[in-house]
């Protein structure tokens, strides 16, 4: 998680960044809405209307800076990283230099009137926002409250007047910086606390997608990806495949050498297809007891059948080695495809599959049976 104190530079810098821009957002309009309120309200645009003006100009220019780095600056901040940030603390400190200047300009004249104690108030409240806005990087507060002040208190020290003001200005500075280190620490924390959150969502979400005893996605996430996928065929004019294939003699498997070898023979046979299924895209997933399904987007007939009778081939050359021998299994294999020309007619795909393979159990097992719409092939 990164420190407060620091300028990220870790993977989730994009994060951060678009959160302080986000919490800055409404400041920018602040200095325009009180600069006008108090120079108009006490008559300040009548004693000094270029002052009035261009100081006005000024906040209105950073008001539109501030707008268009809403926009752009997640866009430069991953072009740019470094720059981006250069420019945030610019758009950050300048309004605020600015009205520190201004506020050094007005206790010039002292004691103080009606427009510099407005003045001040309202560099109170900026201070205040400020706070909350940038409170993630506390040293940013830090520069953000002394460009507020620095100038005024520098303007009292050279003059002599209005000392009694350095010390209110000082607990201010000292305050703001306590509540940053506060609200920094509340930031990171609830940070920590989304990102807890979210990994564990995550890991629910993998656990209910997941067959526990074999490592491969379940039978809910499978029918899920299938008919996400078969909508993308369907966009696409692209075929798509389906096999689903059955352990053969899978009960004699369970009787003769109990529930524990059925189980390590589940393991093995998806260690193999894994092994073998491997494009990306491809999904495989144990779909029933002894029943796994595979889905082969954008493969014609050929290519799945090709598979198929290469899984068929692999796993009846590879028995399953315990410790008081080993197990050899054979499967059954039901293989169907199509170029989807029905968005909703995804059901037909798996239908096809399973009647080859009930095909395949009835002609004997450890056989491939695929199918096109009008033309059903055997393979053994």
């Amino acid at each position: 998680m990164q420190d407060a104190h620091s300028t990220p530079s870790s993977a989730d810098d994009l994060r951060f960044f678009n959160d302080l821009t986000l919490r800055a957002k409404a400041g920018a309009w602040a200095y325009v809405i009180l600069w006008l309120c108090v120079a108009y309200s006490t008559g300040h645009h009548r004693e000094a209307p270029y002052e009035t003006l261009w100081a006005g100009l000024f906040f209105l220019l950073f008001l539109a800076g501030r707008t268009l780095f809403q926009k752009k600056g997640p866009f430069w901040f991953s072009v740019r990283p470094h720059l981006s940030w250069i420019l945030f603390v610019c758009l950050a400190l300048g309004p605020a230099i600015l009205w520190g200047g201004l506020f050094a300009a007005a206790v010039t004249h002292w004691p103080l009137g009606e427009f510099e104690i407005l003045m001040l108030v309202a560099l109170m409240g900026i201070g205040s926002g400020g706070v909350t806005a940038f409170a993630p990087l506390p040293h940013l507060v830090f520069t953000f409250i002394l460009a507020l002040l620095g100038p005024a208190s520098g303007v009292l020290l050279f003059r002599g007047e209005g000392q009694i003001l350095l010390p209110m200005f000082l607990a201010y500075l000292i305050y703001m910086q306590s509540q940053a280190v506060r609200q920094a620490r509340e930031y990171r924390l609830s940070r920590r606390n989304e990102e807890a959150l979210k990994e564990k969502t995550s890991e629910l979400e993998r656990i209910n997608a997941e067959d526990p005893l074999t490592g491969l996605h379940n039978r809910r996430f499978f029918f899920e990806y299938l008919q996400r996928e078969w909508s993308r065929s369907f966009r696409n004019n692209k075929p798509c495949s389906l096999m689903i294939l059955d352990v053969d003699f899978f009960k004699r498997i369970n009787d003769q050498h109990g529930h524990p070898a059925g189980d390590a023979c589940l393991r093995h046979l998806a260690q193999v297809l894994r092994s073998l299924v491997r494009r990306s895209g491809d999904e495989v997933a144990r779909i029933g007891g002894e029943e796994f399904g595979i889905f082969l987007p954008e493969t014609p007939l050929e290519g799945a059948v090709v598979l198929a009778e290469r899984i068929r081939l692999e796993i009846e050359k590879q028995p399953l080695a315990l410790e008081k021998g080993t197990i050899a299994m054979t499967v059954s294999i039901g293989v169907a495809a199509e170029v989807p020309d029905d968005l909703e007619a995804w059901s037909l795909l798996l239908e096809l599959a399973d009647q080859n393979l009930y095909q395949a159990k009835q002609g004997g097992r450890n056989k491939v049976i695929f199918s096109e719409i009008r033309r059903i092939h055997l393979v053994e």
